[in-house]
């Protein structure tokens, strides 16, 4: 995000003059100086995580301690990193075609736009390149949460939609005409993308689908491989590609005839052909489901208010909770509980090993310091699903208590049960 402050000034300066960006930095300097004083010096700790002590050498004892591993740190394959990318694109189709209509339609914009709309539209795209290359880049390639990447989309999806709006008058004009082999390769690299995302593996999950139809055929089971179901995957994009181009030529002379667009425009015509069928099937499973399409089904608001409605009536203000649930939602309903704040992110912020005087300082947290925490303990809170007693506590110090109700956080029959002490 640090770019965006700088980006935000040099739209000031090109659009509203040098006493406009003047004026701008300085609020912005006051704003940011004021937060550095209110949370002074622990914020340094957030600089030393991205600029090198190298660098900036007074950093150095702000800087993350090495001490302790990751307790939540799962490898993840090549595979797994493109399925997230294209899960983002596939979520978010209308937004990145739209910015893959705008990069067309720039050349135009510029030539035929006033000053001042092409100001705010190269500021526009330029802002929704860095933040579409800055979180896949954080999420995808450096593994901050590689399975968040879509999520972290929806924070800038409607930039897309903005440029789309931009680049919609200039697509059908005489002067700016998309080829159509791009568009035939662009279609192609979304169709795929798309599948890939949806499947989690584009071939063998079509291979799958489509082994189930042919054995219908009388082919004998051995003679069915993995090549013939590539070709057969391959032919159904070809038949895709065909209602596309069929309804495109059917569009065409159409809307020629009634002065919509001008003649020569029909690689344009491909892609919004593809982007509207796109956006029909936006409810459908290929674009809203897929690997996690069971989730999230029910009304999720009222479940979590009938789970906080329950820790209220069990648990009284003022107990000490041993929080180890995989959200801190339900604790909105108890806020007058004392805690143990490192284990809020549960997971991501535990280590194995490691000095707890090192660690506490960051939020972080491990076993040694859970152990502790556990002795000054009124109520022991988890969401983990297992027989007996959680491995942590022990029936000689704790009695469990009815739990809430089922469908925490979107998982049908998952409960926070709940440990008093004696």
């Amino acid at each position: 995000m640090l770019p965006v402050p700088v980006l935000l000034l040099l739209y000031f300066y090109f659009q509203h003059g040098r006493k406009s960006a003047v004026y701008a930095a300085i609020v912005s300097a006051v704003i940011v100086l004021t937060v550095h004083l209110a949370f002074w010096p622990d914020i340094l700790k957030m600089w030393a995580e991205v600029i090198p002590s190298e660098m900036l050498p007074f950093l150095e004892p702000f800087a993350m301690p090495e001490s302790g591993a990751k307790a939540y740190e799962p490898d993840f394959t090549f595979n797994s990193r493109i399925v997230s990318f294209f899960s983002g694109v596939r979520f978010h189709f209308v937004s990145i075609v739209g910015f893959i209509l705008a990069l067309l339609s720039w050349k135009s914009i510029r030539e035929h736009e006033k000053k001042d709309h092409f100001i705010d539209f190269t500021f526009v795209i330029i802002l929704y390149t860095i933040l579409i290359s800055t979180h896949a880049t954080a999420s995808v390639v450096l593994s901050y949460c590689v399975s968040c990447f879509p999520n972290y989309m929806g924070f800038f999806s409607a930039l897309g939609v903005i440029l789309l709006i931009y680049s919609a008058p200039h697509l059908f004009t005489r002067t700016h005409q998309i080829k159509p082999w791009l568009a035939y390769i662009l279609i192609l690299l979304l169709f795929v993308g798309i599948l890939f995302g949806a499947k989690g593996g584009l071939l063998p999950r079509m291979i799958s689908f489509l082994t189930t139809l042919v054995r219908r055929l009388p082919i004998p089971a051995g003679r069915f491989s993995f090549a013939v179901g590539a070709v057969i995957a391959a032919a159904s994009f070809v038949l895709i590609l065909a209602l596309i181009i069929l309804i495109a030529r059917w569009l065409q002379p159409r809307l020629e005839g009634r002065g919509r667009i001008e003649s020569g425009n029909f690689g344009s015509l491909l892609l919004i052909t593809f982007l509207v069928i796109g956006w029909l099937l936006s409810p459908t499973y290929v674009f809203s489901e897929g690997h996690r399409g069971d989730l999230c089904g029910g009304d999720v608001i009222t479940s979590f208010e009938e789970i906080g409605d329950h820790l209220s009536t069990v648990i009284p203000p003022g107990s000490q909770v041993y929080w180890r649930v995989s959200t801190p939602v339900p604790l909105l309903s108890i806020p007058d509980v004392e805690l143990f704040p490192s284990q809020l992110s549960g997971a991501y912020s535990m280590r194995i090993g490691g000095n707890p005087e090192e660690l506490e300082p960051y939020g972080f947290w491990n076993d040694a310091m859970g152990a502790h925490w556990i002795q000054d303990t009124d109520y022991y809170l988890t969401d983990q699903v297992q027989e007996g007693f959680p491995s942590e506590i022990s029936p000689e110090d704790f009695t469990e208590i009815e739990s809430t109700p089922s469908g925490l956080n979107c998982r049908p029959g998952v409960s926070i049960r709940i440990f008093k002490r004696n």
